[in-house]
């Protein structure tokens, strides 16, 4: 079969394609989450005012925090898992995207989970 007689049978975004994309953004918008949790949940930096004044700066992770952070690291994961292999049975053309965003959600979401794991 010819490639240009081909005719394009798809007619618009299907329901996959509308799915990659809201978990995408819905996996970057609990990444923003994950990175405010981490700024009030790790150790706090003493810096000379804090000497200057006294004040105390917590040395250890906030226990109640992390909770919550590892959470919303481990759903980022997750939802890059399940786009990945939702784009993997999907895309089959190479006119397709290649979501290269889900991926990057996948390298900074489990390196911020195996860097909170470790108590680095």
């Amino acid at each position: 079969m010819n490639k240009q007689s081909h005719s394009e049978r798809r007619q618009g975004k299907d329901f996959l394609v509308r799915l990659l994309q809201t978990a995408s953004l819905a996996g970057w918008a609990l990444f923003v989450a994950a990175s405010v949790v981490f700024h009030f949940a790790r150790p706090e930096l003493e810096t000379g005012l804090h000497r200057y004044w006294g004040i105390e700066a917590r040395e250890g992770w906030n226990e109640s925090l992390v909770f919550w952070l590892l959470g919303l690291l481990g759903l980022c994961v997750v939802m890059s898992l399940i786009g990945i292999l939702v784009r993997r049975k999907r895309a089959r053309r190479a006119s397709d995207s290649n979501w290269s965003n889900i991926f990057f959600l996948l390298v900074a979401a489990g390196s911020g989970l195996a860097l909170v794991w470790t108590g680095a």
